[in-house]
């Protein structure tokens, strides 16, 4: 279970990190990275720990993917959509 804490806490942040394509306007200034990041990981680990409750079954391809998605969703409601990326 803590393994799995560990990977669902990186996919929320890596679902957070601030990204911008060259050539196109620079975006507001984000929040600092460790609020970011901090964020993002209680995210991933809600959301992945949710996909696994939800599946039966060992699904850890899909655990990431939730907490992938669970820490860019939670990131962007907390932070207001500032930022955007998309």
């Amino acid at each position: 279970m803590i393994g799995s804490a560990l990977l669902w806490a990186l996919a929320g942040w890596c679902g957070n990190v601030p990204f911008h394509w060259p050539g196109t306007p620079n975006p507001p200034d984000p929040d600092p990275w460790w609020m970011r990041g901090g964020i993002g990981v209680l995210g991933g680990i809600l959301m992945g720990w949710v996909v696994t409750q939800v599946l039966p079954g060992e699904h850890m391809a899909a655990s990431v993917f939730g907490a992938l998605a669970g820490g860019k969703v939670v990131g962007d409601i907390l932070n207001g959509n500032r930022g955007k990326t998309a």
